[in-house]
């Protein structure tokens, strides 16, 4: 990322779809074993071989006993912290969904989606703020996807495996 910043490039919209794919792989592992990461962001995000992606640092993740059960811990990164986290309302899976939206966001534009000089601005903005538009270049499908994972409204945002039948089947290679 930090050589796209510096040239001024974007990653290639296929790149970016073949990352969320993985990441989307890696998450419904994790949450179809009924564990929470709870902070996925770039820097827990690592490259493999042949450039695979591989969902690390589970320091905070949790294993849920109830599926069904909501949670109420506040951990994870600020930047990526979604609405229900800030707002300390009873959270699910789908925090993991809006920080891969976060993630994906950051990626595509080079740049978080939400922003603040303090945490107070930061967390007013994520709860109250639409997201900047991405570039014009992304196609609709690639903005709608993350649009879905950027809902203020748990609710609205799709599971890990729901997610992975949005991805173009061109991509699941």
């Amino acid at each position: 990322m930090k050589t796209y910043k510096k040239n001024k490039k974007f990653l290639p919209e296929k790149e970016l779809w073949r990352i969320l794919y993985e990441i989307l792989l890696g998450l419904n592992y994790l949450h179809s074993n009924n564990i929470l990461h709870r902070d996925i962001k770039l820097l827990n995000l690592f490259l493999g071989k042949n450039k695979s992606i591989k969902i690390g640092d589970m320091g905070v993740s949790k294993i849920v006993s109830n599926i069904n059960a909501l949670h109420c811990t506040k951990v994870g990164t600020p930047l990526y912290l979604p609405p229900e986290l800030i707002k300390q309302i009873p959270y699910d899976f789908k925090v993991d969904i809006w920080s891969v939206g976060c993630s994906m966001y950051h990626l595509a534009s080079l740049e978080p989606p939400f922003q603040g000089d303090n945490l107070i601005v930061l967390g007013n903005n994520i709860v109250k703020i639409p997201h900047k538009p991405l570039q014009s270049t992304l196609s609709k499908d690639f903005t709608k996807i993350l649009d879905l994972f950027l809902n203020k409204k748990p609710d609205l945002r799709p599971s890990a495996k729901d997610a992975i039948e949005l991805i173009p089947g061109n991509v699941k290679v």
